[in-house]
């Protein structure tokens, strides 16, 4: 048998394989392979589609409109789920090490995971367009089967797009050195995070006169699903031939493009990424890194388990993808502010400039909880080697590591360019301001780690069911701006007095955080040492979890 032919009975057997893997929590990293955590997934896109379907019982719309919103929204929510599903399940390193050595055909292999991934994106399809399908029932001109079609075309939408990404994804696998694809797939997502905010800018530097109801829409593929849900009712508007049918050779293109790829030596070329492609350090930055973290924690075992840490984050693709996914709101907030960052000094101060240091925070205390988390799981077995009297240097070591990447210099960048932007005065108090407020969110929430870096594999499950946490931080952020713009920045003797008191909140914070966590690591190493250990997980069971909380 040809190692690169389909076979029918392999592909089943993968196929059985994945789901009794994900069943059994060993793959929990991966959305499609965790019911309870697609489920979780699946419920708040239900809610999120309350929107189109809002927009659809007013009555003053068009079965069209409600078509293309459902299709645009499932495409924009769609894509950054898909890049980091795809590159989970496609380009595990440890997975095609295993199975590369085995007679397994490129093709079976490549084709029982084209399976989940077009499964979970056909459910993320379904679940936002329900109530959007629904609702169109009120829309003047749509019959009985109105829902049906519009599910239909939702899930073949989804399906189209999984074969996309994972078309993208293998000619990216093509372009790129196989130890960088995954850290090139979170540049993409990204990029295409930030390429609506930045579209209506870059029409307007071209001065583009761009209709909505023009015929050239139809060379997208939303236009196309939209059409077939319309189902002969008007349809034709959204699909020209003469502008759909080149997108339609283009697009599959990439798909078949992309598939050859993964299926000529996936397998041999995915194992290599094992072997990340590591920067010569400079020994000059090491030292200097060095002295600081050691003044920070007070020895050199904090020292070294901070520069550990650092090193280990750089190499990490699950906290490389929690740090870039922070990245993209804050980029967001700089691109959609108006009158851009002017001086929250003033009275017509932007809002933008009130917002950052609080999405700064959010995105640390992200990435201080994805620490923990992480595709190099086995490195705990370096703190069982670590005497019970060092584990308080490696606990301020992290906690000093995160201060420093993600208060102490984001603070002194916002002071070069405050400083530059709108004199030494009020830049640097609004330096200072966010250097405090950072320091109060990792003082406050640092507590909250559930265990040492690198120590417990990706769940996604908790992703889903922080997704709340994080949505009540963004809303006690933008209460916090909303007081800075209507009483606290109206006075520079007020910022300096705030920034007193959430400094000094920040150090008391600080202290009891490292009290908590040094008492909580000998019992997390407790629970590490005594488990049974699995080739793809060491998930902890609910009963160990309630048992770390």
């Amino acid at each position: 048998m040809s190692i690169g032919a389909f076979d029918r009975r392999q592909y089943v057997l993968i196929v059985r394989l994945l789901r009794t893997l994900g069943a059994r929590r060993e793959l929990t990293s991966q959305f499609g392979m965790h019911g309870p955590a697609l489920g979780i997934l699946a419920a708040l896109l239900v809610l999120l589609g309350g929107f189109p379907a809002l927009v659809a019982l007013t009555g003053r719309v068009t079965p069209r409109d409600v078509l293309m919103l459902s299709q645009t929204m499932t495409l924009v929510l769609l894509v950054p789920l898909l890049i980091a599903e795809a590159a989970d399940a496609l380009l595990n390193p440890a997975e095609a090490a295993v199975l590369a050595h085995r007679p397994i055909g490129n093709l079976t292999y490549v084709a029982a995971k084209l399976t989940y991934l077009i499964g979970f994106a056909v459910v993320v399809g379904l679940a936002l367009n329900a109530l959007p399908a629904l609702a169109g029932l009120r829309l003047e001109g749509t019959s009985r089967f109105y829902p049906l079609t519009h599910l239909a075309a939702a899930a073949l939408g989804a399906a189209f797009t999984a074969l996309a990404t994972c078309g993208a994804l293998g000619v990216l696998f093509r372009m790129v050195p196989a130890a960088r694809v995954r850290n090139a797939a979170l540049w993409a997502q990204l990029l295409g995070g930030l390429s609506l905010p930045a579209l209506p800018h870059v029409l307007n530097l071209i001065d583009a006169d761009i209709r909505f109801d023009g015929p050239y829409w139809s060379a997208l593929p939303v236009s196309w699903f939209a059409a077939l849900g319309l189902a002969g009712k008007g349809g034709s508007a959204l699909f020209v031939p003469a502008f759909a049918l080149p997108g339609m050779v283009l697009s599959a293109g990439l798909v078949l493009a992309g598939l050859s790829v993964l299926t000529q030596g996936y397998m041999i070329r995915t194992s290599t990424t094992r072997r990340a492609a590591g920067t010569t350090t400079s020994v000059r930055r090491s030292r200097l890194a060095m002295r600081l973290l050691e003044r920070l924690t007070g020895s050199r075992a904090g020292a070294g388990s901070g520069l550990f840490v650092m090193k280990m984050a750089r190499r990490d693709w699950q906290v490389r993808r929690t740090l870039l996914q922070a990245v993209v709101p804050l980029l967001l907030v700089v691109l959609t502010a108006r009158g851009g960052l002017r001086s929250p000094f003033e009275e017509d101060g932007s809002f933008a400039t009130h917002l950052l240091p609080h999405i700064f925070g959010i995105a640390m205390i992200a990435a201080a909880d994805a620490l923990a988390f992480s595709d190099h799981y086995r490195a705990r077995w370096i703190f069982l080697t670590v005497p019970a009297s060092g584990l308080r240097g490696v606990v301020r070591g992290t906690l000093a590591t995160l201060w420093l990447s993600g208060a102490a210099i984001p603070s002194v960048v916002v002071l070069i360019v405050a400083t530059a932007a709108w004199g030494v005065e009020h830049g640097g108090l609004y330096a200072a301001y966010t250097l405090a407020v950072l320091s109060c969110y990792l003082g406050v929430f640092g507590w909250a780690q559930r265990g040492l870096p690198f120590t417990r594999q990706a769940d996604a499950k908790r992703t889903i069911g922080n997704a709340s946490v994080v949505f009540l931080c963004i809303i006690l952020g933008v209460a916090a701006a909303i007081v800075q713009v209507v009483w606290l920045f109206r006075d520079v003797g007020r910022v300096a007095i705030a920034s007193l008191v959430l400094g000094a909140t920040a150090v008391i914070a600080g202290r009891t955080s490292l009290r908590i966590l040094e008492n909580k690591a000998l019992s997390l190493l407790a629970a590490f040492s005594g488990r049974d250990r699995r080739t793809f997980t060491v998930a902890l069971d609910e009963a160990e979890d309630d048992d770390l909380a």
